[in-house]
């Protein structure tokens, strides 16, 4: 028969041997929890950097895109400016052009002449418009300066 103390003994001993083996499990969980999470934590740097790269990415794209419609903007922007210019020569023209026509003091020669001149000039380059301006202003300020010059009778 078991003693009380034999007893006391195999129990104690068992109780350290449980407490051992459940020590080893918790220790072996732990050691399965933490590679888990070093593994999540890996794959998370890895997506947050993938991410990083894809948000830098459409970054560029979109500065590329910026630049693109800027560029268009800019090219609407002449173009709506060559527009405006050519629907005030030909306004400019159809007032010319009907000026001459309700001229009285203009025969119908003069009237088709007139006219010619003022498709003429319409269809000249800008530069050579410049220069007629320009020629013309000369001429006038000459008229200016002949009348001043011209001693009054």
């Amino acid at each position: 028969m078991i003693t009380l103390f034999e007893l006391q003994s195999q129990s104690g001993q068992l109780w350290l041997e449980i407490v051992a083996h459940l020590e080893a499990k918790d220790t072996a969980h732990a050691a399965e929890a933490s590679a888990r999470n070093s593994a999540h934590a890996e794959e998370l740097a890895k997506a947050v950097a993938d991410l990083q790269t894809a948000a830098a990415e459409i970054e560029l794209i979109n500065l590329d895109h910026k630049a693109v419609v800027d560029a268009k903007a800019a090219e609407l922007e002449a173009t709506k400016a060559e527009l405006a210019d050519r629907n005030a020569l030909i306004e400019s023209a159809k007032t010319a052009i009907k000026g001459a026509i309700a001229n009285p003091a203009l025969d119908d020669t003069a009237t088709v002449s007139t006219i010619a001149q003022v498709v003429k000039v319409a269809e000249m380059p800008a530069i050579e418009k410049r220069k007629l301006a320009i020629a013309a202003e000369i001429a006038a300020k000459q008229e200016e300066l002949d009348a001043l010059s011209t001693p009054e009778p």
